[in-house]
């Protein structure tokens, strides 16, 4: 039995290394997808004019980046709320807001996060929309 184990040992090594391998390049090859539609997206967003489709795509990479580099997700937020106020936008406004107090929750700045959620609520209840109202009274629970 343990001449079995030993002549099975550069086997599992093996195993273990082509596993590794695997896992790698498919999170790599999941990297390059992501790029590559993000990268898709933002050119929508500089071919377009300034309307709620462009905010549709802005909310996209805003949340593409809200794990990965929240001084860029905070710009599109910004982004989204300047074109939201331009347009006179209230969902794009209230997203705008909601999507600022996700950030600065995530940088544990809860007063911050907090402020931005209960203004992105009374966007939202002011406006009549309902899904997106509990959508920000769910982030006040759980952040503000």
């Amino acid at each position: 039995m343990g001449i079995l184990l030993e002549t099975n040992q550069p086997l599992m090594k093996t195993r273990y290394t082509l596993l590794a391998l695997v896992l790698l390049v498919n999170y790599l090859n999941s990297q390059s997808h992501d790029q590559h539609k993000i990268d898709s997206l933002l050119n929508i967003v500089k071919q377009s004019k300034k309307d709620t489709s462009q905010i549709e795509s802005l909310s996209k990479i805003w949340k593409y980046y809200l794990d990965n580099d929240t001084d860029k997700s905070m710009d599109y937020a910004n982004q989204i709320l300047e074109i939201s106020n331009e347009l006179n936008y209230p969902k794009g406004k209230g997203l705008g807001h909601l999507y600022r107090g996700a950030i600065y929750s995530q940088l544990s700045e809860f007063e911050k996060s907090s402020h931005e959620l209960k203004k992105s609520f009374k966007i939202f209840r002011h406006n009549g929309l309902k899904k997106e109202e509990i959508l920000a009274t769910s982030n006040i629970a759980r952040f503000g």
